[in-house]
């Protein structure tokens, strides 16, 4: 359906058929000069930015990553099926406002709207929370990329079907900022201290 779609590709990296790398120079300009068009999306790939929907189709909006020259194309939900996808990257995440004795380790996904490099083990990140609008915070645990990452999300979702839950894994959002940090150990770590006994006091034995 559409919802999983949507979800399946916003914040992917995607190949286009036949993109070209820039790297030999002169080739680049005997067909057409290094400010061509067709140069611009480096063989890095595109960014699924948003979706769109045009008459009874779905679309989606792709751009360049972060950092490059700025392009934009509007792709169909079909062709887009059909390109080869960047690097799968899946992060395991301690969130913050677990316990540590339950040990709360969930799976978030790249999104490559928000940054082109991967995160790394230890970085603390701002997360989507479990309700639409809000945000979590946890710290990185483990990195799964490629083909590793992949069989980790496909294990995940199969086990999320059977158990009839809905919506798709949610994505890491960005490193904590200095001020965000600031802000989580002076008002949110005093205040999760105070409920976490209460918490673990009704948990199962």
């Amino acid at each position: 359906g559409w919802v999983a779609a949507v979800d399946g590709f916003l914040g992917a990296m995607v190949i286009p058929p036949g993109a070209k790398s820039v790297a030999n120079k002169k080739e680049a300009q005997k067909r057409g000069g290094l400010f061509a068009f067709e140069y611009m999306p480096a063989a890095v790939g595109l960014v699924v930015n948003e979706a769109l929907v045009r008459g009874s189709r779905l679309a989606f909006r792709v751009v360049s990553p972060p950092g490059e020259t700025a392009v934009a194309r509007i792709v169909d939900v079909e062709e887009l099926r059909t390109w080869e996808r960047g690097e799968s990257r899946l992060y395991l995440v301690e969130l913050a406002t677990s316990p540590a004795s339950v040990g709360h380790v969930a799976a978030y996904r790249h999104d490559y709207r928000k940054a082109r490099e991967a995160y790394r083990k230890g970085d603390m990140v701002v997360l989507e929370g479990s309700k639409v609008g809000t945000q979590d915070v946890g710290t990185v645990r483990k990195v799964l990329t490629g083909e590793q990452g992949e069989k980790v999300a496909t294990a995940l979702a199969a086990a999320s079907s059977a158990r009839g839950a809905g919506g798709g894994m949610r994505r890491l959002l960005w490193r904590c900022s200095e001020l965000e940090r600031a802000r989580r150990d002076g008002q949110a770590a005093p205040l999760e201290k105070t409920v976490h006994p209460l918490l673990q006091a009704r948990l199962p034995e």
